[in-house]
């Protein structure tokens, strides 16, 4: 039979790793807490759903990024960093999106292309085939 000093020790220590284990649970249980505090007073959950399903509009959109878009995203993310790229309101997110992958110019050239679209005759076959509806 092992000495009671030692029965005595490992009770300690179970009683220890219980405390350990309740405190890491409580921190744990508070950082979510304020986390979700912080999310929900962000600004940039403007026409979020209540679900919370997709409570941080440009983050997510920013995670879906390939490519070219990555790059310009990539360059805003360097030039005002990861934090304050993350806070810009998803209206502003929106202009910078259409500012920098719509320019004007384009949509004047698609808008006339639209108006000038014409059916000549019965030749639908033309008509869908055409590069504008491509």
């Amino acid at each position: 039979m092992p000495p009671l000093r030692r029965l005595g020790a490992s009770r300690t220590r179970g009683s220890r790793r219980a405390a350990m284990e309740r405190m890491i649970a409580d921190r744990v249980a508070q950082a979510i807490e304020d986390h979700e505090k912080k999310r929900a007073s962000s600004s940039n959950t403007e026409g979020s759903s209540s679900s919370g399903w997709i409570l941080d509009k440009v983050v997510y959109a920013a995670s879906t990024f390939e490519g070219r878009a990555l790059t310009w995203w990539n360059g805003n993310v360097r030039t005002l960093g990861l934090e304050n790229a993350n806070k810009i309101p998803w209206t502003e997110f929106k202009e910078m999106m259409t500012t920098e992958y719509c320019p004007d110019t384009e949509i004047q050239k698609m808008e006339q292309e639209l108006w000038n679209l014409t059916l000549k005759g019965d030749d639908i076959e033309t008509y869908i085939n055409s590069d504008f509806m491509n």
